[in-house]
């Protein structure tokens, strides 16, 4: 069972939104420095944000769905809270990988 087989368009954007501070994280443990570091902030919060976005509009096409069946189906409700929290935890995942590349980074960024 593939819980990201019915995943939307917007999902993957906040996927997408998510791996860029891991990429900018990654491209810092090889090149430190306070420009790039700066930019990982920004770039962290925006992929929280693309999370959370894809957290509520993921229950929000749950509830649609659901809605629209004629009686309540258990198997429709966890089939699309596993795709909901899927795609949260591959962002999850992306922005742990980012701050762990920053620490690695920071060890080897000299301030001086």
């Amino acid at each position: 069972m593939n819980p990201l087989r019915g995943i939307s368009y917007a999902a993957i954007l906040g996927m997408i939104v998510s791996l860029t501070p891991a990429l900018a994280g990654a491209w810092f443990a090889i090149r430190p420095s306070e420009r790039l570091l700066s930019y990982i902030r920004p770039l962290s919060l925006a992929g929280i944000f693309a999370a959370l976005c894809t957290v509520s509009l993921g229950i929000s096409n749950l509830a649609i769905g659901l809605n629209m069946q004629p009686e309540f189906n258990i198997h429709l409700l966890l089939g699309g809270m596993s795709e909901v929290f899927a795609a949260a935890a591959i962002s999850s995942a992306f922005l742990t990988v980012a701050w762990v590349c920053v620490a690695i980074g920071m060890r080897r960024h000299d301030p001086m």
